[in-house]
């Protein structure tokens, strides 16, 4: 309903066939004050049109997500292609439990932007943030109960200062 999807591919990760989905946003609109982009963006950019796209690598056996690219991209009517305003990609490693759980996700922001001479519209990459997750654990938690005490309303009743 909103997004379109389409396979556009195969590729192997880490010896496992995948099958390539890309998706894109149906209804792209205009930034907001509360986007982070827009926040950083100089005025000119700030007109751009925002839309999300991105490609999922699933299992060709499981269907089980191997690794996701998330992109904010801007579009404007001065140039050809969208520039590519923030990149998320995860990448998941099987689990003892069965699933595929976070091995990393890398976020990378090209929010400093600029116009070349012949006023080309350009983002660079400014912060790029990377968490690395170990094998998922499961906890345990162990309770003791204490012994039952019964209130028969013999007991002295509370003092009031």
């Amino acid at each position: 309903r909103y997004y379109d999807f389409e396979i556009i591919g195969r590729e192997e990760i880490e010896g496992r066939e995948t099958v390539i989905v890309g998706y894109t946003w149906k209804d792209p609109g205009p930034l907001n004050s509360h986007e982070l982009i827009e926040k950083r963006m100089s005025s000119d950019f700030k007109s751009g049109i925002l839309r999300f796209r991105g490609r999922y690598w699933l299992d060709a056996e499981s269907a089980r997500m191997l690794r996701a690219e998330n992109e904010a991209t801007l579009e404007f009517n001065d140039t050809k292609e969208p520039l590519v305003a923030v990149r998320i990609l995860y990448e998941y490693a099987p689990s003892s439990y069965g699933i595929t759980t976070p091995k990393r996700i890398v976020v990378d922001l090209f929010l400093d932007s600029w116009r070349e001479k012949d006023g080309a519209r350009r983002l660079s990459r400014d912060c790029r943030i990377t968490y690395e997750y170990g094998p998922f654990q499961r906890f345990s938690v162990t309770s003791k109960e204490e012994e039952k005490k019964t209130i028969t309303g013999k007991e002295k009743p509370l003092q009031h200062d």
